[in-house]
Order: structure tokens, then sequence, then C-alpha cells
């Protein structure tokens, strides 16, 4: 496919030459050669940036002794034929771009070998060319060929005395791959340093190793025509370039975000009363912050290290911890609240509330633990950061009570029902938008209108306050067909939370034998009972007094 493209994109280039040519004495005098013209013209920048919009991967092959030229700095080698890129062979170049010692360019096994003379960091420069377009010896011609370079390095000698540096932050590298099985000694280096002159991650030995895969690296760059690396190592140590063997599954993906200082953000979320919680806790902290680097490093989400370095800290008394593969606590239960759980590999932590818990949970906290291991030091978290959830929560109590204006103890049309409701702000947000209204009433009267009369924190009718009450009344005159009938009614109040949350609940009765018997403010089942009164008009028509 990508040899195919290249084909095109040659043969675009022949037509439109051609057609330059011999159609400009004509161009501007005819429409249609004009919009067929534009048309080719058009084509041209996309079939040359073809070529690296659809790069395949390298795919190294077995080589001989390279051709080299120098020495020290600026020292070269070309190994021919040494892999292909959807199916167009490629030679690759390696040029010595920083050193202090004359190390060496060979082959190894049948692959691109690199060898120390002693300890001395250096950094090699290499390039994809096809296949015999690039000139060695006076360095010059060569037709690049744009792929993703995903390579291994293995068998890193320690300890401490073999080194692979990775200019992980400078944007050419999407990630280092190591083995979830390794020893070795990982780190960064802030920049600029005074003997590589860039700041890197390396990967250090940590014991005498022979051909331990494990022991190695694997490094991304995508869409390049052109990567880079460095070491240092003892005389003779050397490093293999090869394909890449690692299984993933058992590996860690790592990025720029994962070694600069951990900086991690508190986290605020807002829930739907009682529904499941979701909190995407590291897309604000700098383990995905600092992946900000065009072009292969700026997602701006944490790598899949970041994701399986999480660990809850959860509140005093949390029950039912349970710990993953590394030891890092990504569950737990909070007594009477509901169970909290993370899940490392999208990063995301859950709260799911008990079916009978209605309020805001207790704030929990998380911890980073670097990737960074070095000799004789434990492996540290970073200061932990806060998750809290907002949860809106409002509830109505209601009241009725007949005003017997005559005190004959019986209901008689023109006397009314009085109505106190009693709205609560039950979550920990602020609410605004208050409003009551009827959901239910069978008076055969005018419906009464609800009145805002005060709320417990001054607050303007419309808001309450966490924890807040307001009261509002309303007044029923009762007409002659209300009268030995039972008045049934209930309110509902809404409201919104500042993140747009619409909040209700439906009115439980304060009136004694509606219901449960029990007035119970806010949501949940048993916590909306319908309040009634029956109407008796008297003794003579043999009716009961008046019942609430």
């Amino acid at each position: 496919m990508h040899f195919k493209f290249h084909l095109i994109g040659l043969f675009l280039t022949r037509i439109l030459q051609g057609v330059a040519v011999s159609l400009s004495w004509c161009v501007l005098k005819a429409p249609l050669l004009r919009l067929i013209f534009a048309t080719l013209l058009s084509l041209l920048p996309l079939s040359l940036a073809t070529r690296a919009a659809l790069a395949q991967q390298l795919i190294l092959n077995p080589v001989g002794l390279p051709a080299v030229i120098g020495a020290g700095v600026g020292e070269r080698a070309l190994w021919s034929n040494a892999g292909t890129v959807g199916g167009v062979a490629v030679d690759i170049v390696a040029e010595m771009a920083f050193a202090g010692r004359d190390h060496v360019f060979t082959t190894g096994n049948g692959q691109i070998q690199i060898t120390s003379r002693g300890q001395d960091p250096h950094f090699m420069d290499f390039y994809l060319y096809e296949a015999g377009t690039h000139n060695l010896t006076t360095n010059s011609g060569g037709v690049p060929v744009v792929a993703d370079v995903f390579f291994q390095i293995n068998d890193i000698d320690g300890p401490l005395n073999e080194q692979v540096y990775v200019n992980i932050c400078e944007g050419s590298v999407e990630f280092v791959r190591i083995d979830r099985g390794a020893t070795t000694y990982r780190g960064y280096i802030e920049g600029p340093d005074a003997n590589l002159g860039t700041e890197v991650f390396y990967l250090a030995g940590d014991r005498p190793y022979s051909n331990q895969p494990v022991s190695g690296l694997e490094i991304f760059y995508p869409q390049v025509s052109t990567f880079n690396f460095g070491r240092t190592a003892n005389n003779g140590f050397l490093v293999l370039l090869s394909n890449p063997t690692y299984d993933e599954a058992q590996t860690y993906d790592l990025q720029c975000g994962d070694f600069k200082a951990p900086l991690l953000q508190d986290d605020l979320k807002e829930q739907v009363l009682g529904e499941p919680v979701v909190v995407n806790i590291l897309f604000n902290d700098s383990v995905a912050t600092e992946n900000n680097n065009a072009p292969a490093n700026n997602s701006g989400e944490p790598s899949e290290y970041a994701k399986q370095a999480i660990d809850l800290v959860p509140p005093t008394g949390a029950l039912n911890v349970v710990t993953d593969s590394q030891g890092h606590r990504v569950g737990f239960e909070v007594l009477g609240e509901g169970t909290w759980s993370y899940d490392d590999l999208t990063g995301e932590l859950t709260f799911t509330p008990f079916a009978a818990f209605f309020a805001a949970p207790t704030p929990i906290n998380y911890r980073y633990q670097s990737p960074i291991i070095l000799p004789s030091e434990p492996q540290a978290y970073s200061a932990p950061a806060e998750v809290s959830i907002d949860v809106g929560s409002v509830g109505l109590l209601k009241l009725a009570q007949l005003v017997d204006l005559n005190l004959n103890g019986y209901a008689d049309a023109g006397e009314t029902i009085a109505y106190v409701f009693t709205a609560e702000n039950f979550g920990n947000v602020d609410l605004t938008n208050v409003q009551l209204q009827e959901t239910q009433f069978s008076g055969k009267g005018v419906q009464p209108v609800i009145t805002f009369q005060a709320a417990t924190s001054l607050s303007p009718e419309g808001t309450l306050l966490v924890g807040e009450r307001a009261v509002y009344t309303a007044t029923y005159t009762l007409v002659p067909e209300d009268l030995d009938t039972t008045i049934t009614n209930q309110a509902e109040v809404t409201a919104q939370t500042p993140g747009g949350t619409n909040v209700s609940d439906l009115s439980d009765s304060e009136n004694p034998g509606d219901g449960d018997g029990t007035p119970s403010n806010g949501p949940g089942e048993g916590r909306d009972d319908p309040t009634t009164i029956y109407a008796g008009s008297g003794p003579d028509r043999g009716d009961a007094p008046i019942t609430y």
C-alpha cells in the first residue's frame, strides 16, 4: 500500500508537469479545463502527504556488517536492506551525534549493534532511506521513508554499568514499554544535564544479565523518518536493535507525564441522586497534562502506567478493602454510604451509593506511585488528592389543619384548611430555582395557591442553602361538595444544582394516620405519603368530627 501511493504521487507529479505546459495557453479560456487543472493541483499535496499519513511499521531485517565512515562525533554507518516499511526496502543510517569516545557501530547476531568504548554518555541519530538511495561517503541523497518505528533494546547489563537514554518529553516518542517483571532501575534527569546536554528518561541495569529481553525496553516513535536514543556502558558492553517481542499484557507503557514531578489536583463531581457517579480522576493531573509534547506525545491523557499506579486512600472505618496485584488499594466500602471502585484500565473512579443513601458521601483521597526506581530507595508516592462528590437533595413535608371558625368541631362550607409546607436542602450544594406545586388535589373548590413565607437562613424565594429550610403556606376554602368527603392532596418541590441537575421530592404528610404515620423528609421509599383530611359536616348526619 505504501509503495502504491508512492507511485501514485510520482505519477501525478509527472502528469501535472506536462499538463501545466500543454494547457497553460487555454486554461484561462476554457472553464472546464480550468476546473480539471485546479483539481489536479489539489491532488498534488494530497499525494505527497499520503506517504506520511499512511506510514506503516518498520520491520527490522537480519543485516550484515555496516559500511562505516569517520570516528567519534560525526561517525556514520549504513546497514543495507536493514528493514521494510509496507513492503519498501530501507537502509538504516546511524550518526554519532554526541560522544566523548570512539564508540563502535557494527552488527551482532544479524542485528544493528552499538558497542561502548567505556563509560561515556553518547547519543545516536538514525535515518530511514529507501534502499540504495543514500550516499554514505558524501552524506547526500537518500529518499526518506516515514514509518512507525517500534523497536527493542534488550540486555541492559548492570548494576548501573549500562544505561539507555530516551528523550521521552521531546515530542517524537509516544511511549517506552517495560516488562512488568523487569527489575531494572529507571529514572528521569531534569535538563539540561551537564553531561547529557538534555533532559532524559533513563533505564539502568541492576544486576548482570545475559540476553534477557525483560532487562531492556521498547521505544515507539510514530510517523518518523529519523529517531535517536543514547546510552553509556562499560568498555565492550553492547546493545542490539530488535523487533519488539514483549507481551503487551505483561508490560507497562510509560510517557513523559509519568516522570515529571507529580502534581495531583482535587476532583469534584456532581452526582445524580441515588445513581452511581464516575470520576476521571487523572485527566487534570500532571500525569496527563504533561503529555503535551507534539507531535507524538500530545494526547493530554494519562499513560497506561499512570492508570495502573493509583492507590486509593480509604477514610477511617472503611470496610472490604480490595487490592490489585501491585498492592494498590482499588476498592472499599464506606459504612452506610456506598462502595468506591477504581478501574485501572480506564482511570475511572466510581461511587455507587447504597439504596437508602441520599446524601453526599465522605470524601476520599488517592495517590500516584512514581515509576522511578533507584538503588536503595523505595518507590515514592505523590502527595494525595481529594475526590469529593456533590449531591443535590431536597425534601418536602406537608401539614394540613382545619380552621374551625365556629368551633363546633366539624367542617362547614366557607371554613378553610390551612396547609404548611417545609422544604429542606439535604445535599451539600446550594439549590436554586426552588419551586413548589400541587401534584394532586381532590377538593371541589378553587385549588389553593402556595405562597413562600421565609427561610431559616433568610434566603430569598427560590434559593435553599445547604441545610436550610423554607416555609410555604396555602389556604383552601371548603365548598358544600367537599363536606363528608376525604380531601387528599400532595405537593412536589423541584430545584436545580449548580451543575444544572434537576432534583425533586414528593411531600410526605405530617398528619397523624397518613401513610406509615411517620413524617419523613427527603427522598426514598415511604417518604411520599399524601396528606388527607376527612371533612365531616356534623353529628346530625352521623358524621364523626374532623380528622387529620
